[in-house]
């Protein structure tokens, strides 16, 4: 059973999204500490968090930030705030998606079966491995030069979509289509958030890494030559 970790300081928040949750099938943990949420994350070993932004102790991109240092289980964000600027520091720090309160509930929903999907791909042929980069799709992993990067799923999925037409510009829009499989209710500007990260995981590895570029007013291309 797929297991959800809640974390949230707000009961009825809480209450609401575990009836939710448990109607679809889902075993739900839930955690009004944040604090209390990274002590037990271990122990609880959920498949997908739910994190509220705004919380007493610890914000949401704190707990996000601790959390990234470990696992790279997949994170959707819950906020009251409507400020874009919260939605691009949360994929900025490592979040795979980004939804307002009030949320409907189909949408969430559908949002959290697009993220499990894409967590556990079903192909078993996404296998690249070029002039030092390594992909698998199956397990979500990527290595440069033999070093492990730890990607969320959505950074790579993105990779592995550039990786797959090396040298070939793709528009946002297209990076989104492969990249997320509820694609209508995407920001394009979300993509630039995780190639920002993704540059910089690379180039903590390899400081000269400068193999995903850009072209204006386009989109992005992954050239290794």
């Amino acid at each position: 059973m797929t297991h959800i970790l809640l974390i949230d300081d707000e009961r009825a928040i809480l209450e609401g999204l575990t009836m939710l949750l448990e109607d679809e099938g889902y075993q739900v943990t839930v955690q009004a500490d944040p604090k209390a949420a990274l002590a037990n994350f271990a122990r609880i070993a959920p498949d997908l968090v739910i994190l509220d932004i705004k919380m007493p102790g610890l914000t949401g991109f704190e707990v996000l930030r601790k959390l990234r240092a470990t696992s790279q289980v997949p994170v959707v964000f819950l906020t009251s705030r409507d400020d874009e600027i919260d939605e691009l520091e949360g994929l900025r720090q490592g979040g795979d998606d980004f939804l307002k309160k009030p949320y409907s509930s189909n949408l969430l929903l559908a949002r959290i079966e697009a993220i499990l999907r894409r967590s556990q791909p079903a192909r078993d042929d996404q296998l690249i491995s070029f002039k030092g980069l390594e992909l698998d799709g199956q397990a979500m992993t990527c290595r440069w030069l033999g070093e492990r990067i730890s990607l969320t799923v959505t950074e790579c999925l993105i990779m592995m979509t550039l990786a797959q037409r090396p040298g070939q510009v793709l528009t946002r829009e297209q990076l989104i289509h492969d990249a997320y499989e509820d694609d209508d209710y995407i920001d394009p500007r979300a993509v630039d958030s995780h190639i920002k990260r993704i540059r910089q995981k690379f180039r903590d590895v390899d400081p000269k890494f400068d193999g995903i570029t850009s072209l204006y007013g386009v989109g992005y291309r992954l050239d290794l030559s």
